[in-house]
């Protein structure tokens, strides 16, 4: 369905625009946030994701107010916990500063020089890097580069606002705030070498850059010495600089790779994990529900118990549901599947939720 027309309003594009996005099982910021509901295995394809984005770079500017200060499309997961969602920020652009009480992560996807800046530094966007930006920091974004650049938003917006406890500002002296400190600052005062001071914190990490190549170089490494998970081939997870701990006290990120040919055992656990295809293509084999989810009725309907076979691609997204049996395939027997995945595990271990089984 082609929803561009150069003979068609602005009015009248943004409508076909929204009916476009929600035919795909996505919602835009734009519209306000809805309820979470029951999830089902699933996949976004990037071709469609990207579509509606470039559309609404055209029909929906980036304004000042807070559902007009991102230009984002989230993706329809349902989960009760954690948001999913791409953000598009054209040449020349700035997103409004702003800051809230629930800690956010950009995964970029395209483009590179735009940059965010977090509590004052300076954050450059490179495809691949993962941005973190903890619970109450203020942050913006700018594009001066003359290509568009797109990044991943994980926000752990939902539970925040199942508790009631969301709070939002807007930075009070204009658009941006000013740059106090350079690219890679966290990432020389939070290394192995650091100052005594910097050791003591609160809960919440600091603001942090990990860059694709160090991420990239890790994943070969370990493969280069077997060191793989059965369930999940190689994986890493993206640890908090101070503690070495979860990514984030809620929800927190991994980056895994799938070797050629790969095929892991299946496995399930409580908690979602949403994903995003870097490279390559395959499948992942979610079984058939044989019970009820954790705090469904058992004698009720579960209407997405059906068993599911993920066929995913180069930048698309895919949900695996909470305690469904699943397991990952690489299809190429050449070339190595990489994805970054976030998680809500974090907040189920702290509460006694977490539970795992390996088949």
């Amino acid at each position: 369905m082609a929803i561009t027309s150069s003979t068609k309003s602005n009015e009248e594009r943004l409508t076909e625009l929204n009916e476009e996005v929600r035919s795909l099982d996505m919602q835009a910021h734009w519209w306000g946030f809805g309820e979470s509901k029951y999830q089902k295995p699933q996949v976004w394809r990037w071709a469609d994701i990207y579509r509606c984005l470039m559309e609404a770079g055209e029909v929906m500017p980036v304004g000042t107010d807070f559902l007009t200060d991102r230009r984002s499309l989230i993706l329809n997961t349902k989960s009760a916990t954690l948001t999913l969602a791409f953000q598009l920020l054209l040449p020349g652009e700035r997103a409004q500063a702003h800051r809230h009480n629930f800690s956010a992560i950009r995964f970029v996807v395209e483009g590179g020089g735009a940059y965010s800046t977090a509590a004052g530094e300076q954050m450059i966007m490179e495809p691949g890097d993962l941005l973190t930006q903890p619970n109450w920091a203020w942050h913006d974004h700018h594009n001066p580069t003359n290509e568009p650049c797109i990044w991943l938003d994980g926000l752990e917006a939902r539970l925040s606002r199942v508790f009631q406890a969301s709070f939002h500002e807007t930075w009070p002296e204009g658009v941006s705030q000013p740059v106090a400190k350079p690219d890679g600052y966290c990432r020389q005062v939070y290394g192995p070498l650091r100052p005594p001071a910097t050791l003591e914190r609160g809960v919440h990490p600091p603001g942090f850059s990990y860059k694709w190549g160090d991420t990239l170089r890790s994943l070969k490494n370990l493969a280069g010495e077997g060191q793989a998970d059965p369930y999940d081939g190689v994986l890493l997870e993206y640890t908090n600089p101070i503690t070495g701990g979860r990514t984030f006290p809620i929800m927190t990120c991994y980056i895994q790779m799938l070797r050629p040919g790969e095929k892991t055992r299946r496995h399930r656990h409580t908690g979602t994990t949403q994903h995003h295809v870097v490279r390559g293509n395959g499948v992942t084999m979610v079984d058939e529900a044989v019970t009820a989810p954790p705090g469904e009725d058992p004698q009720e309907p579960v209407l997405s118990a059906a068993a599911v076979d993920l066929e995913w691609g180069e930048k698309d997204c895919f949900i695996v549901p909470s305690w469904r049996w699943h397991s990952h395939q690489n299809n190429s027997r050449s070339e190595p599947a990489i994805f970054f995945s976030m998680s809500d595990r974090p907040i189920l271990e702290a509460a006694g939720l977490y539970r795992e089984e390996g088949g």
